[in-house]
Formats: C-alpha cells, structure tokens, sequence
C-alpha cells in the first residue's frame, strides 16, 4: 500500500496511455473494461479514457466505436494484443484511447448492444 501512495500520479498516467503523449497531463486517465458496461463517467475536458476490450476478431467479433466518435469523442489511439502470443486468430485485448474533441466536460456511458454503441456485432 506505501508503494501507491508513494506512486506519482503522472507516472500512473503515462503507464496507462502508454506510448501516446497528450500535451498535458493535467486531466484524469479513466481505465474502462467489459466490467464498466451500463457505468457513467463523468470527466473533464483533459480527461482521457483508455477502453481496454476483449475482441474475437478471429471470429468475426470486434468492438464498433461508431457511437464513441458519434458521441464528440476522437480516437487517439488503437492497438491490439494477442492474449496468446503464439496462437494465430485468437483473441486480442484491444486497447482504445479516446480524447474528448469539444471543449467542455466529457461523458462516456459503457453499453452493451443497441445500434451504434459501443458493441460486439454479430459474426458477417
């Protein structure tokens, strides 16, 4: 416990953001995962939320981040890990890094289904 408290908090938010840089990092850094769905955050302008997903691209399964951009939210980042590294098409964490683009306080809502939400659409 002595270790968090002793932790900087710009050092928590660089290891979340990992190799993005903003160009402060005065706002908070919000880690949301499939556990946040139904949740709402309110933020601040400077405040970055980083999604980090399970996706089955392999199968046809991949997170749809329509209704996050529709919603005044850029993406500014965009990775995927292979959760088994020597396994070809299986699932990869995907780690989103999404900026409010208005000015003003940010809202993210987590949801689960529902047309242009933050989704797994069914397999094509």
């Amino acid at each position: 416990m002595t270790d968090l408290l002793r932790t900087q908090p710009r050092s928590l938010k660089v290891d979340l953001l990992k190799d993005y840089r903003p160009d402060n990092y005065r706002g908070d850094v919000w880690l949301l995962t499939e556990r946040d769905a139904g949740s709402r955050i309110d933020g601040s302008r400077n405040d970055l939320f980083v999604l980090q997903l399970e996706e089955h691209s392999g199968g046809g399964y991949l997170w749809d981040l329509d209704q996050l951009i529709a919603s005044g939210f850029a993406v500014v980042r965009d990775e995927r890990e292979a959760i088994d590294g020597d396994g070809i098409g299986g699932p990869v964490v995907r780690r989103v890094t999404a900026a409010p683009m208005r000015r003003g306080a940010a809202a993210c809502r987590s949801t689960s289904g529902g047309r242009g939400s933050l989704r797994r659409p069914s397999p094509a």
